[in-house]
C-alpha cells in the first residue's frame, strides 16, 4: 500500500510546527528496495543545516512510531531553496508574479509541460502568461510546479 503525502504532512507538521519552522511540503518517492522521502522545511530566517539535523531526529522518531512507511527509506530534509515546488494553493499564491514550470497529468492543447509566468489564482485554477498567451490550467490537474530562477 502506497502512503500518500497528505498522511506523511499531517504526521509531520506538529513536530516541525515545535520547532518553530513551517512545513512547506514533501515528496515520497517509492522504490523497490530503499525509497526516499524529502521534507522541506521554511523558517523566517531559512533554515540551517543544524535545524535539518533536528527536524530529520524529529520526523524519524514520529515515522518510527506510527510505522507508515513500509519497508525501507531515505529521508533528506532541506530548505524548498529559490526553485521551489509548489505543492498548495497558497504555495501559487505566494508565488504570484514568477515564472513557474508545470507538468500537467492529462494533455492540454497536446502537451503536458508549459512554463510561464504565474499571473493569478482564480478560485482553484491558475492562469499561466505562456509567450504572452494566457492559459488557465486546473490546480487539480498539476502533478508537479517549481519557480523557474531567472538566468
Amino acid at each position: 500500500m502506497a502512503i500518500g503525502t497528505d498522511t506523511l504532512n499531517k504526521l509531520i507538521a506538529a513536530p516541525v510546527a515545535a520547532m518553530g519552522l513551517e512545513l512547506w511540503g514533501c515528496e515520497f518517492l517509492p522504490s523497490g528496495h530503499s525509497s526516499i522521502l524529502r521534507v522541506y522545511v521554511e523558517g523566517e530566517n531559512g533554515v540551517s543545516i543544524d535545524e535539518c539535523a533536528k527536524v530529520s531526529r524529529q520526523i524519524s522518531a514520529v515515522l518510527d512510531v506510527e510505522d507508515v512507511i513500509p519497508g525501507k527509506y531515505r529521508l533528506e530534509v532541506s530548505s524548498p531553496g529559490m526553485d521551489r515546488l509548489l505543492f498548495t494553493k497558497e504555495h501559487f499564491v505566494k508565488m504570484q508574479g514568477a515564472t513557474i514550470k508545470v507538468k500537467l497529468s492529462l494533455p492540454v492543447a497536446e502537451q503536458r509541460n508549459f512554463t510561464g509566468l504565474l499571473k493569478a489564482v482564480v478560485n482553484e485554477d491558475i492562469i499561466l502568461d505562456v509567450d504572452g498567451e494566457d492559459l488557465q490550467l486546473a490546480l487539480g490537474m498539476i502533478q508537479k510546479a517549481r519557480v523557474v530562477l531567472d538566468a
